[in-house]
């Protein structure tokens, strides 16, 4: 018995949930499935280049596969996407819906599709409720505009939504926190802001992860960031002030009252001055005061007071 493939076509940029969503779902329908990013010179300003969507494409897919028991092939296409889906022997095109705009321009698709390809069947796949809100084309804007596209639902009580030390997007976090985008690479801190010349506050949690914050300020610094840390009492049974001081070239924050004058008081002034906070391990211990606002030491209080994007 032959395999059925299903063709599941778009521009992917960024991955977001809601593709997510479809390619799971399209999994239970098909053996194979061929997830096609299209090509287009037209297209002005993308969040990311093409081989980074086919790059974290390929990152992405191979757990959904595993879980599924579902062959991926991630192909290129520009031109007709009937052609492309003939090419790659599909006989499903898949395709996500929203709303009732998606609706009325899918028709149109369809329509024009079977007139083309009458060998080819769509098949419609309604976006799940917790991901029916966000669209590529949004996050994208958001992303480029310098907004936190991380968080669409946070935690009671929490500010933000921080995500583990070098994963800026994950399907879902703790306390019932969802992302909107997905991006496994460290590259993304966050892929839309540039960092050379930016002011990167490092806030370093406890537990084994710790160490791996040297090698993050050591990235941060290549890309031109200027790098300051906040340590819980925590991370320092782990790594050293004095590594992480040597490290960033500047001065490491470890109690609440450090950074105090008569004039500012330390954390909120840390907090300005950054243009991004970087959270790495966000441990449950962090996660949990956060959560509930407790400003207990100077890596809370710093989080929950700040405006400033946090990963």
């Amino acid at each position: 018995m032959s395999s059925l493939v299903g063709f599941y076509p778009g521009s992917f940029d960024p991955l977001t949930n809601g593709h997510l969503d479809v390619i799971e779902r399209a999994c239970k329908l098909v053996d194979t499935l061929v997830v096609a990013v299209g090509v287009s010179a037209t297209k002005k300003n993308p969040l990311f280049p093409h081989q980074d969507r086919v790059a974290i494409l390929e990152q992405v897919l191979p757990a959904i596969g595993k879980r599924t028991n579902t062959e991926f092939r991630i192909v290129d296409f520009s031109g007709l996407m009937v052609n492309a889906a003939r090419d790659n022997g599909a006989k499903l095109i898949i395709r996500g819906l929203r709303d009732t705009t998606d609706y009325n321009y899918e028709m149109q698709m369809v329509g024009m599709n079977a007139q083309m390809a009458p060998d080819l069947q769509t098949v419609f796949l309604p976006s799940s409720p917790p991901v029916r809100h966000i669209s590529a084309t949004l996050v994208r804007q958001i992303a480029q505009m310098g907004g936190d596209v991380r968080c669409g639902k946070r935690a009671q009580g929490s500010r933000h939504a921080v995500a583990p030390a070098r994963q800026c997007a994950l399907p879902s976090l703790p306390q019932g926190e969802r992302v909107l985008w997905h991006c496994p690479r460290s590259s993304c801190i966050p892929a839309c802001m540039k960092l050379a010349s930016r002011k990167v506050l490092l806030v370093i949690g406890g537990g084994i992860a710790a160490y791996k914050s040297l090698e993050l300020i050591r990235r941060l610094r290549d890309e031109g960031a200027a790098v300051r840390c906040v340590m819980t009492a925590a991370a320092q049974h782990f790594v050293t002030p004095l590594s992480v001081g040597t490290l960033s070239a500047d001065r490491v924050f470890t109690d609440l009252f450090d950074r105090s004058d008569e004039h500012d008081v330390g954390h909120i002034r840390l907090s300005r001055e950054a243009d991004l906070i970087v959270v790495a391990p966000a441990t449950a211990d962090l996660m949990s005061k956060l959560a509930h606002g407790a400003a207990s030491d100077l890596a809370s209080a710093v989080l929950l007071a700040t405006d400033k994007p946090v990963l």
